[in-house]
């Protein structure tokens, strides 16, 4: 930057307000200065690539500021607007008489010509300046002053990332019809669906290397977003040893943030296009993270393709997902499209099963799931006729149950138990896994037995909104007490946590 830079430091942090009296005064000087025929001006009020943050607890928010250009000698001047939404004409204009000023030797005078990029701040300015040896004109696209601010920017917080529509082919259509496949993924709330765990398979064609396998995150709300794949041994490896600091792994991500976390390009697009948002913290942030430098941005069919993915998911039913592979056609910007997602963890759980003719627990070892175990073998043995009057009599009766099974007995099948019965196994395997396939088995359990309270616990212990796990426990509780009856709450008062059936 040219000299000049330092000065537009001291205004964005003094952030002296404009006066008309002051003005006034300045422009008589101002109007005492040379006119130099060979300088153009050009400037007005412009949205500052920088964020203003007053304290911890307020939002930060993009200041407007005058900011003026000389074509010949490249110097600039800017003023930033004392408040939000205070910045006017007098601003642009206190600025303009400041430059004059502060540089009169470099500038030799004032200019001939002033080019503003609106009409109306035009006639504003012409009507403040009152100059008849300055032409005011209106020039819409000032790219040497978009160049000047660019700069700026740098000098004071390094190289920008590129905005959405500063990669070639990229229209403001792209990037609405994005914007609105992003809210609608947000607002549908997938994380709720699903966790980092289930790698979800994309099958799109034409679709990125890169792009071929995805994670939603969102245990938290400032980690919502997506997080793509080459393959699934690409994705393994980030679990087993996810980096945590240096140097950051290649790969597509979406995230969602704050505004201020976008590109200054991309909020100029989310304001002047008036784009939707699901909340203020919900704004989508595509790109390819690299080793080093600044982040990659999706070209229009990158673009195009993660807007299809994005509508997929959010129109994604449990029953969908709960089968394991589905196809969803989505209308995106660049034309219809079918998405083939499929969830491989799940669908290898479930054909396991389908050999086996049993659920495989992920963790045999799992405590809760040992627990339920016994107590299922326990129950059997007394619904058999046999008797346990205290507790070394039920462990007795589980050790010869469980020997018995492990001697070539076989547990009964889900047509030999009730449906109360073979939905409280499914709810405990349930329990003891995670992923989707937990949701799955615990929906299992519900369509079997709706009161199946291990079933409800199981949703509950996987739902990461508040709300919606305390809805789920409550439908728990309602469960039980329906399951165990007035008579059982009797029956039990006095040793209710001894008792199987409770």
């Amino acid at each position: 930057m040219q000299e000049g830079t330092g000065y537009c430091g001291r205004w964005l942090t003094d952030k002296i307000p404009p006066t008309v009296s002051t003005a006034r005064i300045d422009l008589a000087r101002y109007k005492r200065l040379a006119v130099r025929s060979a300088d153009t001006w050009q400037g007005g009020l412009f949205r500052l690539p920088m964020w203003i943050q007053e304290n911890e607890d307020a939002a930060p928010y993009r200041p407007t500021g005058a900011f003026w250009r000389s074509v010949s000698t490249g110097l600039i001047w800017c003023l930033v607007e004392p408040q939000p939404r205070t910045a006017n004409a007098d601003l642009a204009l206190r600025a303009l008489l400041e430059f004059g000023q502060k540089h009169e030797d470099a500038l030799m005078g004032r200019p001939a010509r002033i080019e503003v990029p609106n009409a109306r701040f035009a006639d504003e300015l012409r009507h403040l300046l009152d100059d008849r040896d300055t032409t005011v004109a209106v020039i819409e696209n000032l790219p040497d002053v978009d160049d000047a601010l660019r700069q700026f920017a740098e000098y004071e917080s390094g190289p920008l990332p590129r905005g959405l529509m500063d990669t070639p082919g990229v229209t403001p259509e792209h990037v609405r019809r994005f914007a609105a496949a992003a809210a609608g993924f947000y607002g549908a709330e997938p994380w709720e669906a699903l966790e980092p765990g289930d790698l979800i398979a994309i099958d799109l064609p034409g679709l990125d290397v890169e792009m071929r396998h995805l994670v939603v995150t969102g245990s938290t709300r400032d980690s919502r977003g997506v997080m793509f794949f080459t393959a699934q041994g690409q994705f393994e490896r980030f679990m087993s040893q996810p980096p945590t600091s240096g140097r950051k792994p290649r790969m597509w991500m979406i995230a969602f943030d704050r505004i201020d976390s976008l590109p200054f390009a991309d909020v100029d697009a989310w304001e002047d296009l008036q784009l939707p948002v699901t909340a203020d913290d919900a704004y989508p942030r595509p790109g390819l993270t690299l080793p080093d430098g600044l982040p990659g941005r999706p070209n229009p069919t990158q673009l195009a393709h993660l807007e299809a993915i994005l509508r997929a998911l959010a129109t994604t039913t449990d029953d969908e997902f709960d089968s394991g592979e589905w196809t969803k056609p989505v209308d995106t910007v660049e034309g219809p499209m079918a998405v083939r997602l499929s969830l491989p963890r799940l669908l290898q759980q479930m054909a396991r099963e389908s050999e086996t003719g049993a659920i495989v627990d992920e963790d045999p070892n799992h405590v809760p799931q040992m627990r339920f175990a016994m107590e299922q073998t326990l129950r059997r043995a007394l619904r058999a006729g046999r008797s346990a009057d205290t507790p070394e009599e039920a462990t007795r009766l589980i050790e010869e149950a469980m020997a018995a099974e492990a001697g070539g007995g076989h547990p009964p099948k889900p047509s030999e138990v009730s449906p109360e019965e073979h939905a409280l196994a499914i709810a405990q395997a349930a329990m003891a896994t995670t992923g989707r396939r937990k949701i799955q088995l615990a929906r299992r359990a519900l369509a079997i037995c709706p009161d199946c309270a291990d079933a409800w616990s199981a949703l509950g212990s996987r739902a990461i909104d508040l709300q919606r796990a305390v809805r789920c426990y409550r439908q728990a509780v309602a469960a039980g007490e329906r399951a165990i009856g007035p008579d059982g709450f009797a029956a039990s008062a006095g040793h209710f946590w001894e008792a199987v059936d409770t």
